[in-house]
């Protein structure tokens, strides 16, 4: 599957499905690549076209999409908790106790994880042009991993995630059980430190 025939399929299907799709000629957009959400606010997939791995989040984003189409009982079953912890950051007046950042940040990682299996499935198996698996997986790692210290530091990174070569420093190997994620343990602490900066 070329780039473009990429695009020629997503697009037609998100649309007959209601989404909204907003692309923006920027590098992110309040601080992410991009995202795809489906609720009572309306349906939308959001991108950043200058994020310099703008093709990757295009097929994570497709995934959530297929998430949302194809396990409405796993997507729907963050709708309560997956917010609690970015709003937590976004917003300064926003109080909330250990335990629902917690349950937050465990389902995040959780619907997170499915979507880069999904994403690396659909890739691989359509053959998706010019797809550099191990780049994709090593930035999937740092973004798993990255939200265990949007929730240390109460913030996100000074410039989205992905977008600077610490994506270069994380592991090639992806992990196929999402609890590995949950645990700090698992990651390195050069790889810790790398992640670090990107919000210093």
């Amino acid at each position: 599957m070329t780039r473009d025939q990429f695009w020629q399929k997503i697009i037609p299907e998100l649309l007959k499905d209601n989404f909204a799709v907003l692309l923006y000629k920027e590098q992110d957009i309040n601080g992410w690549a991009g995202w795809c959400d489906a609720g009572e606010d309306g349906n939308e997939f959001v991108l950043a076209l200058d994020h310099p791995m703008v093709f990757e989040t295009a097929i994570h984003e497709y995934c959530h999409y297929l998430q949302w189409k194809t396990k409405p009982d796993l997507w729907n079953s963050v709708g309560e908790t997956y917010n609690v912890l970015l709003d937590w950051i976004e917003y300064d007046n926003i109080i909330t106790d250990e335990y629902l950042l917690n349950k937050s940040l465990h389902d995040i990682i959780m619907l997170e994880h499915d979507c880069e299996l999904m994403s690396l499935n659909f890739a691989i198996s359509n053959c998706l042009e010019n797809f550099d698996a191990k780049r994709y997986i090593q930035a999937a790692n740092l973004y798993l991993w990255h939200y265990h210290f949007n929730k240390k530091f109460r913030k996100k990174p000074k410039k989205a995630i992905c977008s600077t070569n610490a994506v270069d420093k994380m592991s090639s190997i992806f992990d196929h059980d999402y609890t590995f994620y949950l645990n700090l343990n698992n990651l390195k602490n050069s790889r810790q430190d790398t992640i670090i900066q990107e919000y210093a």
